[in-house]
């Protein structure tokens, strides 16, 4: 609720293709143009010189090039993650916090699983 008190506001995120890239994303904007959107993200390089922890600018790029691609094999294997984990007994919430995901989206995997 703190965002509603704001002008302006940015997210930083993790690029995906490399841990030391940062991307910024402009996420709020109140009397002015949205600029830094999916479309054109700030590119940075975290550097550290002097003992002084910065961002140092890139390059503009797309949000969607930083982003995890998920393929068809990463799908399946955490299907066959979650029904092994599901015929061993373990509960929805026990799977979906040991795979890193919701219970719902458990609960999803198996109604598809077990419905084809």
């Amino acid at each position: 609720m703190l965002i509603n008190f704001c002008d302006s506001s940015f997210s930083i995120g993790e690029s995906h293709s490399d841990k030391n890239l940062r991307y910024l994303k402009q996420i709020k904007q109140r009397n002015t143009v949205q600029i830094y959107d999916a479309e054109n993200v700030c590119v940075c390089q975290i550097d550290k010189p002097l003992n002084f922890l910065l961002f140092e600018f890139l390059n503009f790029g797309k949000e969607w090039e930083h982003l995890k691609q998920h393929t068809d094999k990463d799908k399946d294997t955490l299907n066959e993650k979650v029904i092994e984990l599901s015929k061993q007994g373990r509960s929805l919430r026990e799977i979906g916090t040991e795979l890193s995901i919701s219970h719902m989206k458990v609960s999803r995997i198996l109604k598809d699983c077990y419905t084809l």
